[in-house]
């Protein structure tokens, strides 16, 4: 298989980026079927894409499953445009990195062929922008996803201040209204007749940080006959409970 790292100067960012590359080629177990379906990964609160990268199992999912994957850095941002920093994340990761990578490497336009993940804050990240761009994404996986930074911040985290979250949403209020809650996005597509890509949601049991949060929306879900392939198992907001997963992640995208 080929691991490329790459940079280049992004429109979105108006910044050189750096993008991790997999590709399931190259290597002596043969070449995966060209164009390749491909995931584009989103790293949580303060892990960059060379991080995960290098701590979970990538290279062996994408070898095995015949899966490109692009991991992006996500510099804390919530993958949420900000306007006001010349810095559109949402559209950086939902449009962007897609067509540039499309444009350089073998990769399937089909939407049925293009997934978008990520852990805790790059599930977040998935959830919101899977949705926005759900015309070229066909599946999400979001791996012990953030769904609520408030509670987070309420409850003392460290990092999460309501001066930065207020930055980032607005406030609570909008965020718990708009679309950047995910309920009301989720809700309004449903109640549209919109296709919503196929869910994938895993979370530990004693993730302290998101597991309630996680077994909320999962129920709001189930109550608005939105399907989601909702796993859980005993681990908490950590490398060791993300490495599990992985192979059922990719089993998931794999499958048709």
């Amino acid at each position: 298989m080929a691991y490329i790292e790459m940079n280049y100067k992004s429109e979105s960012l108006m910044r050189s980026v750096s993008l991790n590359v997999f590709l399931p080629c190259c290597d002596g177990w043969g070449n995966a079927e060209k164009p390749f379906k491909t995931l584009y990964f989103l790293p949580g609160f303060s892990a960059s894409g060379k991080e995960l990268s290098t701590s979970l199992s990538f290279r062996l999912q994408s070898m095995m499953k015949g899966i490109a994957v692009v991991i992006p850095d996500g510099d804390n941002s919530f993958y949420v445009d900000r306007p006001d920093r010349f810095a559109w994340y949402s559209k950086f990761v939902g449009s962007e990195i897609v067509e540039v990578t499309r444009s350089i490497f073998p990769l399937s336009v089909k939407r049925e062929d293009t997934f978008i993940g990520g852990i805790s804050m790059g599930g977040y990240g998935a959830l919101l922008n899977g949705l926005r761009y759900r015309e070229t994404f066909g599946k999400i996986a979001a791996m012990s996803p953030g769904l609520d930074f408030y509670d987070l911040m309420e409850r003392g985290v460290n990092g999460f201040t309501r001066e930065y979250l207020d930055g980032l949403f607005g406030s609570r209020e909008e965020f718990e209204r708009t679309d950047l809650g995910l309920d009301p996005a989720y809700l309004e597509a449903k109640k549209a007749g919109e296709e919503i890509p196929e869910l994938f949601m895993c979370c530990g049991r004693q993730d302290e940080l998101v597991y309630e949060n996680n077994v909320r929306f999962v129920k709001f879900l189930q109550e608005n006959q939105i399907s989601v392939d909702y796993r859980e198992d005993d681990g908490g907001h950590d490398v060791m409970f993300w490495e599990k997963f992985m192979d059922p992640v990719f089993a998931f995208l794999a499958q048709k």
